[in-house]
């Protein structure tokens, strides 16, 4: 409630937008519960608009301003927005607002690992929580596409999965023992899988600019 969310109305006001509150029940969105960060954000709007979704969803955090957010943007999230090809994203699918491959790409965790690292502590747990997640498909030797939980998704595939499995996702997140940091940070590599089928979705950086934004360089040696 204290993030400053005003940006949205004066950077892109033909974005229709559904901002959540995490640590206020009574505001008009709220998910059941502040944990996960933004995971529980992104599914309770899924599940609660499931039957009146536009045709592209943007998931965003909330700040204008970020690291993740492309250098070309200057970190801007609503230059991001404005240059966004809704078109790619209908096509596509599912797509990552992130071109940047680093941090995430090409090989980013590897499940069963055994040796917590720093720089990804949510590695170590990841076999567990896929085998929670996914109970029907087996543990994958790498998950990976560029960090930090911003993507775009069409109605088409959303509607493409069933709302109670939504519903199911969400339930995995309000009854894990897991901490709100690391299960946030266990699903920041599972929404393409989810999207996609795919556990590796590694767009190369030049494609993702030219195809998602329009800032095109001529090939990958020219992007270079």
């Amino acid at each position: 409630s204290d993030e400053d969310t005003s940006w949205m109305e004066v950077e892109l006001p033909e974005w229709q937008t559904a901002i959540y509150e995490v640590d206020d029940p009574s505001a008009p969105l709220h998910p059941p519960k502040n944990k996960g960060h933004e995971v529980m954000v992104y599914l309770s709007y899924i599940i609660e608009h499931y039957d009146k979704l536009p045709d592209v969803v943007a998931f965003m955090h909330s700040h204008q301003f970020a690291w993740h957010n492309d250098d070309l943007f200057a970190g801007d999230a609503a230059d991001l927005l404005r240059r966004l090809n809704p078109a790619w994203v209908v096509r596509q699918g599912y797509v990552n607002l992130r071109c940047t491959w680093s941090p995430g790409c090409p090989a980013w965790l590897h499940p069963g690992t055994l040796v917590e690292d720093q720089t990804k502590q949510e590695e170590v747990m990841l076999a567990r929580a896929w085998g929670e997640i996914f109970p029907d498909d087996p543990i994958p030797e790498v998950l990976a596409q560029p960090c930090c939980a911003q993507f775009a998704v069409s109605r088409d595939r959303i509607h493409a999965i069933p709302r109670a499995r939504f519903v199911y996702f969400r339930d995995w997140m309000l009854r894990t023992e897991l901490s709100d940091y690391i299960s946030g940070r266990i699903w920041e590599y599972l929404w393409h899988v989810v999207f996609t089928g795919e556990n590796v979705y590694c767009i190369k950086e030049h494609i993702c600019y030219c195809d998602g934004f329009g800032i095109c360089f001529g090939g990958e040696e020219e992007y270079d």
